[in-house]
């Protein structure tokens, strides 16, 4: 191989890993943490609690988690209580019935082996009225106090670059 060809080579090799990098995902979050449950279990009593400061209040932001859980999950959804404190203080609960499998048993996650991922909408384009800490706290609210073959919850705020 001469050093033209050999140059050539290259050029393109590197031309692919920036073509590659390009591609990859461009979210902008302002937070994102992920909690990993010891034997895949995730114990009622085991509240998630993620934290953000917000200082701008005319940004829209996607929320959302990712569910990551084994195929030997019982059920075809979970059920959960997620907790919004306010900076003033106030605070708001929803619960959030979210179907990881239709009727039949069949995932609605992409699986690798024996690991499962969903991806949640919690709320997209959502605005924070108020600047300061907002605190979000996610139980587990189904009828098992120990609900088996869940791995991770991984929970994110997009800044998804849009105003009101």
């Amino acid at each position: 191989m001469n050093i033209k060809s050999s140059v050539t080579v290259v050029s393109f090799a590197l031309l692919f890993v920036v073509i590659l990098s390009s591609c990859g995902n461009n979210k902008s979050y302002i937070l994102e943490g992920t909690t990993t449950f010891d034997e895949s279990t995730w114990v009622q009593a085991d509240t998630l609690e993620y934290n953000v400061n917000i200082s701008d209040t005319t940004t829209r932001y996607n929320i959302g988690m990712t569910l990551k859980h084994n195929k030997d999950y019982t059920y075809q959804n979970i059920y959960l209580m997620i907790y919004t404190t306010f900076p003033d203080g106030k605070r708001y609960s929803k619960q959030v019935n979210i179907d990881i499998a239709d009727k039949t048993g069949k995932w609605y996650s992409d699986c690798s082996g024996n690991t499962c991922t969903v991806e949640i909408d919690i709320q997209r384009e959502a605005i924070f009225n108020q600047a300061g800490k907002y605190t979000f706290t996610i139980e587990q609210f189904t009828r098992d106090e120990q609900l088996s073959n869940i791995q991770s919850i991984s929970f994110y705020i997009e800044d998804t670059g849009k105003s009101r």
